[in-house]
């Protein structure tokens, strides 16, 4: 996902919108993503942006992302 690796080259202002578009569109999990990987990507892009609220915010819908995907017994972490 283009959005993870600009975050990993240290582009989060580019990295932001690239994110928030995969989490729109990721109702249910695709390609093998997992919908809280995106969640926790945008919870660290917010946070080097220094918007730690939004940061909170994003890092526990990943959590609680992660709890229900984990309940899958068909899950995989890539």
């Amino acid at each position: 996902m283009v959005g993870c690796l600009l975050v990993r080259a240290g582009r989060f202002e580019e990295a932001l919108p690239e994110l928030l578009t995969a989490a729109k569109a990721s109702t249910a999990r695709t390609r093998n993503i997992s919908n809280a990987y995106t969640r926790y990507f945008l919870a660290m892009t917010y946070w080097h942006l220094g918007q730690s609220d939004e940061a909170r915010q994003w890092l526990a819908r990943a959590n609680a992302t992660a709890d229900e995907e984990l309940k899958e017994s068909n899950f995989t972490w890539n």
